[in-house]
């Protein structure tokens, strides 16, 4: 809580009207331990490799807990600290490990078993303090964080005012992330977000480029700004460079046309896969390319090549990583209870019914938006870091429990070590 605020320039292209690129400064301030490693370079080759250790066990603790990559950063050099003087005293390489490794399990236990449930307004608390103590901005986190659960989907977007807000809208998630992060077009989340996208649901491997070519053309005849949605078995080399290279911010020329796009595996294999994928067509009111449909992506074969209406369309999509958030999908209730209905007939059949239940979950799923503001640009990004900490934190209290923070547990964890 008193770490000190740094501000971050950050160097990023921006798109002309006449085609070219402009380079732009962005400038941020935070105090969060992985933001700021994420800033930090050196030219020595050995220093940025220890750099990079660092920033891995920050990375790794912001993805578990959300919070406290500063302490870890800590813990670390201490950590790296003792090994070489332990090192330099003759002590044998293995048994140092070896023992570092005990000693980890024991810690780890130590703070599983004083972990304790979210009870009362904790979640507020914990909000708070991961927002630096902002207590609108913590209240705000802990009210959407409750109101969707544990398992529920929260989406962070840039506010077109000054105020912080949450909305409710229909959606839902697919446990898949990008084929490749250079589909990233929000850095600062590591995310690619598609605006209104076109959605094409394959089901086998896209090989080639002209398979697709065509059907991006023709949208992109019809809207120069049009975003691509790609979820299919595989992709081949070919097909992924081609969609990364026409990213407009990966533009080499001004003469070159620019799409965004982003591509994702079909979530499951076998029957499982085609179930989902028979899903979202219904929820983007798409069609499922397949065996089974009168279409496909073969160009020669124009009378059954796909069309603009068999793709499917969303309000917003955000892919990272892990996961496929759709965001107000064009499906109807009516349509989604008939799809749904249909889904129970089949799990009437069955005795394993836990497949049939998250699918229709999945369908009757809503996101909580988290609309961020700020009075300036340096303002909102700076809001957005805390509110990406504190959505986090939250999340890793409602899975495991919470513990003190600031460090403290890890001095009294080390009564742990001397049993």
């Amino acid at each position: 809580p008193q770490g000190r605020n740094q501000i971050l320039c950050e160097v990023i292209q921006v798109p002309l009207q006449n085609g070219g690129v402009k380079h732009q400064r962005v400038f941020s301030s935070t105090k969060d331990g992985v933001t700021v490693g994420r800033a930090i370079t050196h030219p020595d080759v050995q220093m940025e490799a220890g750099g990079m250790m660092v920033k891995d066990v920050c990375e790794r603790t912001v993805q578990a807990s959300g919070d406290g990559t500063s302490a870890s950063a800590v813990l670390f050099r201490g950590l790296v600290t003792r090994c070489e003087e332990a090192l330099g005293g003759n002590i044998n390489p293995y048994d140092l490990k070896k023992g570092m490794e005990m000693g980890c399990e024991r810690v780890v236990q130590f703070i599983a078993e004083k972990a304790k449930p979210i009870e009362g307004d904790r979640m507020k608390q914990i909000a708070v303090i991961s927002a630096n103590n902002d207590e609108k901005l913590g209240t705000t986190i802990a009210d959407v964080t409750n109101l969707v659960g544990a398992d529920g989907i929260i989406q962070v977007v840039r506010s077109e005012s000054n105020e912080t807000y949450a909305t409710k809208s229909p959606g839902s998630q697919i446990s898949e992330g990008f084929v490749s992060p250079h589909f990233v077009n929000v850095p600062n989340r590591l995310e690619s977000e598609l605006i209104n996208p076109y959605v094409v649901l394959f089901e086998e491997r896209i090989n080639t480029i002209e398979a697709i070519q065509p059907i991006i053309a023709k949208a992109l005849s019809e809207d120069s700004n049009a975003h691509f949605l790609f979820i299919a078995k595989e992709y081949s080399t070919e097909v992924v460079n081609f969609l990364v290279s026409a990213l407009p911010h990966n533009r080499k020329s001004p003469d070159q046309k620019t799409f965004t796009s982003c591509a994702i595996k079909t979530p499951m294999l076998g029957q499982m896969g085609e179930d989902i994928m028979n899903d979202l067509a219904v929820l983007l009111k798409g069609t499922y390319i397949s065996q089974e449909s009168a279409v496909g992506l073969n160009p020669d074969n124009k009378n059954t090549y796909v069309d603009l209406h068999h793709l499917g369309r969303c309000g917003r999509v955000v892919i990272n990583p892990r996961f496929t958030t759709l965001i107000d999908p064009p499906a109807t209730e009516q349509e989604i209870d008939v799809r749904v209905a249909a889904i129970n007939a089949e799990m009437e059949l069955v005795e394993m019914k836990d497949f049939y239940k998250q699918r229709i979950a999945s369908l009757r799923q809503s996101v909580a938006i988290l609309h961020v503001g700020g009075a300036t640009e340096g303002e909102q990004n700076e809001r957005l870091f805390r509110v990406d900490d504190a959505l986090k934190a939250c999340r890793a209290a409602q899975e495991g429990g919470y513990v003190q923070g600031a460090g403290t547990l890890f001095l009294l964890a080390q009564s742990a070590l001397k049993q």
